[in-house]
């Protein structure tokens, strides 16, 4: 994992601020096999929106409301394989919510993309002590539909 800073992203103000901008970050809430990553996908298309696929990595080390200590979650990360694959930069300076912010400042920088999302199935309610000004879209599913897809899965 690289924990040495960018010298050109150090203080980079994050697309997605607390302050609730129109560009705050969308995030698509749902369970497995409700079709978030083909949403997703095409959103991806756009060419304003980048998306970073799924991102319960955010929120997953969030215990009774409270950030994890940054070790604790560095070494959190060096095991989580979806954080891995993004290879995400990490700012020691940087406290939880700036860090997790900027994992997402760092898609849409990748992207030349103004808009960015990512897909959340657990702990979501916690993405807005990251973001006050998140929008979410929640994906219903007929469960018979889901159940199919989980019994495909084995």
């Amino acid at each position: 994992m690289n924990h040495s800073p960018s010298p050109n992203a150090a203080d980079k103000s994050p697309v997605m601020d607390v302050r609730g901008e129109d560009t705050a970050p969308i995030f698509f809430i749902g369970a497995i096999r409700l079709n978030t990553t083909p949403l997703g996908i095409m959103l991806d298309r756009h060419p304003q929106f980048a998306n970073v696929g799924d991102f319960d990595y955010a929120v997953s080390c969030i215990v009774d409301g409270k950030f994890p200590k940054m070790q604790d979650y560095y070494r959190y990360l060096d095991l989580e394989h979806m954080y891995r694959i993004r290879n995400w930069k990490i700012y020691p300076n940087y406290d939880y919510a700036r860090l997790v912010r900027s994992f997402l400042q760092q898609a849409a920088d990748r992207a030349g993309k103004t808009y960015v999302g990512a897909t959340v199935r657990t702990k979501f309610d916690e993405l807005l002590k990251i973001w006050p000004g998140a929008r979410f879209i929640h994906l219903l599913r007929d469960p018979r539909d889901v159940a199919r897809g989980y019994m495909g899965m084995g």
